[in-house]
């Protein structure tokens, strides 16, 4: 009897998902409203319960490999013209790299402890037992990683938490603008003759910045160069010799990169964010959809845009690093000092566009090509680390010891750890400055 007992109670088990039958649940998850329902509830959780912020992905990394995916997939996915099909290929490619055995143990124990403290009301218990239902899932078929509710709540918790971050190029305005500046038109940008429509496009899209309805800039890395420009020749040259000017620092700085981040960005407000104007968000999306960054008018009028309010785009712990850029716009020095600050934030992506800009100021600073030298060689980039740590070298850089490190650099294999001395130089340059 007490055999039976014990099978009863076994079979019961197998048969719910957080103290809900294990059927009635999967009759509410095959219908499309309910699922929604369930899985905005879960999405509420995840975004919301301190436990489990450790299940995000790291900004850095996701940012990274969306880059990476972008540049090693090109052709394949601009092949598909479906936007559906695109993304699910974008995320099948992107949580094969991050989400393993372990990520999914630790994720399942943490959303059956949350139901050990929570009241056990059904609505929540519904909520985190569609996770637990998603997980088992995954662990039955993880070839669909892009096709399963739970991955795909996750990347969009962790792609708003990357764009709130900036570790990408695009930034959200901190303050509602005013709508008095006067952006250039296409026609400004060098390019005349266009379609009707394809010209409509762009102004519409130039219009909708230009009033405010779209509040998105870049972050103060992808505009040092533009930044600089302004303040040096502002107070003494006409609006439109600032245009030119601007316009030769955007085509230096804003490459491909930034327009991919640019529309996920907007495609992200579009499909999932909570924006009211979202018609206004589409037609900037079609302009700068239309073409290349290099002649694109409406990435150019963001860009413009951004520089001459940059305040607006600045995190607050950014206010005096770029009050040193701005008071002393023909030295490095304080470049290099932002870009080591953004490397001690965990930042290298940003880090790395820093110390970019700085070359381009100083091609001759071995401080600079040393510390871009390091990000590259963590970031996968060998051949090209391996170069900027031989300019390092020819530059003669201050610091004695960039001779030996580069030295023992040379008997390594790409993918070697880089010796514990490089790592030491470059927080000697970011906790003492140039010397």
């Amino acid at each position: 009897m007490m055999k039976n007992r014990k099978k009863t109670q076994s079979n019961t088990g197998r048969d719910s998902i957080a103290g809900i039958n294990r059927d009635t649940l999967k009759k509410e998850l095959s219908n499309p409203r309910k699922l929604m329902k369930h899985m905005e509830r879960l999405e509420k959780i995840l975004e919301t319960r301190e436990e489990f912020s450790a299940f995000l992905f790291p900004s850095e990394q996701l940012l990274e490999e969306l880059d990476r995916i972008a540049d090693s997939h090109q052709r394949e996915l601009n092949a598909e013209s479906d936007a559906t099909l695109q993304r699910e290929k974008i995320l099948d490619y992107l949580l094969s790299q991050i989400i393993n055995d372990e990520y999914v143990r630790n994720f399942e124990r943490a959303l059956m402890d949350f139901l050990k403290v929570s009241r056990g009301k059904k609505s929540v218990l519904k909520a985190v037992g569609s996770g637990l239902f998603f997980i088992e899932i995954h662990r039955r078929h993880p070839g669909i990683l892009a096709r399963n509710p739970l991955w795909d709540i996750v990347f969009d918790l962790s792609y708003q938490q990357a764009m709130r971050s900036s570790g990408g190029s695009l930034r959200e305005s901190r303050e509602k603008d005013e709508g008095e500046l006067k952006l250039p038109a296409p026609k400004d940008f060098g390019l005349h003759d266009m379609e009707e429509f394809h010209a409509k496009i762009l102004s519409d899209a130039i219009s909708e910045i230009e009033s405010g309805h779209v509040e998105l800039g870049f972050s103060l890395d992808t505009i040092l160069q533009g930044l600089r420009s302004y303040r040096k020749v502002s107070r003494r040259v006409a609006p439109e010799d600032i245009v030119e000017v601007l316009r030769d620092c955007y085509r230096r700085e804003i490459g491909e990169r930034e327009r991919d981040d640019l529309i996920w960005g907007l495609e992200y407000a579009i499909d999932h964010g909570k924006v009211k104007n979202r018609e206004s968000f589409q037609k900037v999306y079609d302009g700068v959809s239309l073409l290349p960054a290099s002649e694109n008018p409406v990435m150019f009028a963001l860009y413009y845009k951004c520089v001459l309010k940059f305040y607006r785009f600045l995190n607050p712990d950014e206010l005096d690093a770029v009050k040193k850029i701005l008071d002393n716009p023909d030295e490095v020095a304080p470049v290099i000092s932002y870009g080591c600050m953004l490397y001690d934030s965990e930042a290298p992506r940003r880090a790395l566009k820093t110390f970019e800009a700085a070359l381009q100021m100083d091609p001759a600073s071995g401080i600079a090509a040393f510390c871009k030298a390091f990000i590259l060689w963590q970031t996968g980039s060998f051949n090209e680390a391996r170069l900027f740590f031989e300019k390092s070298l020819k530059y003669q850089p201050a610091n004695p010891d960039i001779p030996h490190v580069i030295d023992l650099i040379d008997g390594l294999n790409n993918g070697d750890d880089l010796p514990l001395e490089a790592e030491g130089i470059v927080n000697s340059i970011c906790k003492h400055g140039m010397g």
